[in-house]
């Protein structure tokens, strides 16, 4: 540790003192500074003296009557007030009381109970309100014919008010700014709501500033203390001559999902934004959209989907160039664009990553059944947006149906009106392949669905542990599914489903039971100790082969083959769909007649919940079916 210096050796540090050196008593330099001090000082009180004389000759009332009517020519509008009050310390300002503000078109309608007008100290001196600030406190505002229907028409459209806005105020009355804000407003906007009604919005703040002199303006509202904000910044339209580009921003911002642009703006031919853009989810959105059919420990995580492009937005459309999606360690990236085509919004898009996995569907698949497990009959919706038609084109690696996992899909959505579309163009399942597609249109009033399903070299043992739970039959599968169906719920639909199916497997086994062995026990008459004998062994098989048919939700086996060394069987019966009820029969025969003895010695019923039968054997089914 430093001990403290000696007394002595703090003596031998100089001390600093100012430079300038101290001016002798009577000398002349000093008595020349003091003459300039008291000059100074006198200078100082007749400016202010004289500024105070010129502002107590400025006409307060004169004044502020030429600003108001300044906005006045500007807005054609007309400003009525009961009470008004000077405010001319700390700062000037002139407070009214019950304020109207009428246009003459009866669009506006405004009353506050105060409103406050604030100048700065160079306006008293010139004589003239340069930069007034108007505050309303309180105050209600009406608009009429808010038809925002019509501003989300087309992107021209879109643009249309942001070029009024740009251009209306690069002359504000001989003004070199003004400012306006708003308090505590409630604004009714009559006609902007989807059936034509009255939107309200509630403890509305604004902050609206404009510059001459900078060329720009700047706007920050919110509505509500938690509810909906936004922030922008803008060129004057004046500003943008000669293909000059002027920096532009914007942010959206609602609960915890955001949107934002900083970039350019340009007015060449037609106003024109481009720069980057990023935005943010809704988490209640986000688990709509992203956890519905999962467990409930993990639909209770809630991961912020972000997404982040290069945008360009012109009277065309909006193009997103450099898109990338991402949510926690999965991601989409490629380009998308949104148009308007022959007065229908369009979104067009390719994408390509992890992101996509299956969640969504399976959340629509589980929506398709009550929470009973019954078919639901809540009406059906055939597309969620039908003013905006898709066609997106998704490659993921990995997309799981329910517990089906496909790897390399490629996906398309294709909506339009209420045409939806969702088709998997192509997928891997192991070695084998999956394609399948899923209609809904509207067919005389009614929604109609349509649905195929193919697949290709499928692991059967695999397919089926996955979408069943089913492990005991393996092989090389290949099969193919049509169906229509019409009604107005799922659960109309189903009753009404027809169309046809078939599946083949070839060169596998099954596994559980020797149907050999149980053909060899089966001759001695104990049908129960033969059952026993050959449960638990395996059959290889040739080929196992059914072709349904569907009618009113009823799939029934119209052709059917299984083929063992010493064994066939067919299947009959019928899946009940409407119904969630399986009743089939699976009869057993030889292969090689045998003189004298039925070509039937086995027979099995299957009975019970769709996806979980008994299975049971049943001998007086052999020689007594209708």
């Amino acid at each position: 540790m430093n001990a403290p210096l000696p007394p002595s050796s703090r003596r031998n540090f100089p001390r600093w003192r100012w430079p300038l050196p101290r001016l002798p008593a009577g000398s002349d330099l000093r008595r020349g500074a003091g003459r300039l001090a008291i000059t100074l000082g006198v200078i100082a009180a007749v400016a202010l003296a004289a500024m105070g004389g010129i502002i107590a000759s400025r006409d307060f009332g004169a004044m502020e009557r030429a600003v108001l009517a300044r906005i006045e020519a500007e807005t054609g509008a007309r400003f009525r007030y009961e009470a008004r009050r000077l405010v001319a310390w700390p700062k000037p300002k002139v407070v009214f009381e019950d304020v109207r503000f009428e246009d003459d078109a009866a669009r506006v309608a405004l009353r506050a109970p105060q409103m406050v007008l604030r100048f700065d100290l160079a306006d008293l001196l010139d004589g003239t309100i340069s930069g007034p600030s108007f505050t309303l406190v309180r105050p209600e505002i009406r608009l009429d014919g808010t038809d925002l229907r019509l501003a989300s028409g087309s992107p021209r459209a879109m643009l249309a008010p942001v070029r009024a806005l740009a251009g209306r105020f690069e002359r504000i009355g001989g003004l070199d700014r003004l400012r306006l804000g708003i308090e505590d407003a409630t604004i009714l906007l009559a006609g902007a709501a989807p059936d034509g009604g009255l939107v309200a919005l509630h403890q509305v703040d604004l902050d609206f500033g404009v510059s001459l002199r900078r060329a720009r303006m700047e706007i920050s509202a919110r509505a509500g203390r938690d509810g909906f904000a936004i922030e922008a910044g803008l060129p004057l339209l004046g500003a943008l001559g000669q293909g000059r580009a002027r920096p532009a921003s914007l942010r959206l911002t609602r609960g915890a999902a955001h949107l934002a642009f900083a970039g350019a703006m340009r007015n060449d031919a037609d106003i024109a934004f481009s720069g980057r853009i990023e935005a943010s989810l809704d988490p209640r959105l986000e688990r709509a959209l992203f956890a519905g059919a999962r467990p409930r420990a993990v639909a209770a995580e809630t991961m912020p989907v972000a997404l982040r492009a290069q945008m360009h937005l012109d009277p065309r459309g909006i193009g997103l160039d450099q898109l990338r999606i991402t949510r926690g360690d999965r991601h989409l990236s490629g380009i998308a664009t949104l148009r308007e085509v022959n007065g229908r919004w369009s979104l067009s898009s390719t994408l390509a990553g992890d992101l996509v996995d299956g969640s969504a569907a399976g959340a629509v698949l589980a929506g398709l059944r009550s929470a009973k497990g019954e078919w639901s009959e809540v009406p059906l919706a055939l597309n969620p947006a039908p003013w905006l038609d898709l066609d997106i084109r998704l490659s993921t690696a990995e997309l799981r149906l329910g517990r089906v996992r496909l790897t390399q899909a490629a996906i398309a959505v294709l909506t339009r009106g209420s045409r939806t579309e969702f088709a998997i163009v192509d997928s891997r399942h192991g070695d084998g392949t999956l394609k399948a597609r899923v209609a809904t249109l509207e067919h005389e009033g009614e929604p109609e669905l349509r649905l195929h399903v193919a697949g290709d070299r499928i692991d059967a043992r695999a397919f089926l542990i996955e979408s069943l739970g089913f492990d005991r039959v393996s092989g090389a599968g290949s099969f193919v599914l049509q169906a229509e169906g019409r009604g107005r719920s799922p659960a109309a639909i189903i009753r009404s489903l027809a169309g046809t199916g078939q599946v083949e497997m070839r060169g596998g086994e099954v596994a559980g039971i020797d149907l050999a062995r149980l053909l060899q026990r089966s001759g001695d008459g104990a049908s129960e100790q033969a059952l026993v004998a050959a449960l638990g062994g395996r059959t290889a098989y040739e080929q196992i082969k059914v072709n349904v048919a569907i009618r009113n939700g009823r799939i029934e086996p119209v052709g059917s083959s299984f083929l063992s060394a010493r064994v066939a069987a067919t299947l009959e019966g019928a899946i009940d769909l409407a119904q969630q009820q399986d009743r089939l029969i699976i009869l057993l025969r030889r292969r090689q007649e045998i003189l004298g003895q039925n070509g039937e010695f086995f027979a099995f019923r299957l009975d019970g919940p769709l996806f979980a039968p008994q299975f049971r054997p049943d001998l007086s089914l052999i020689g007594n079916r209708s």
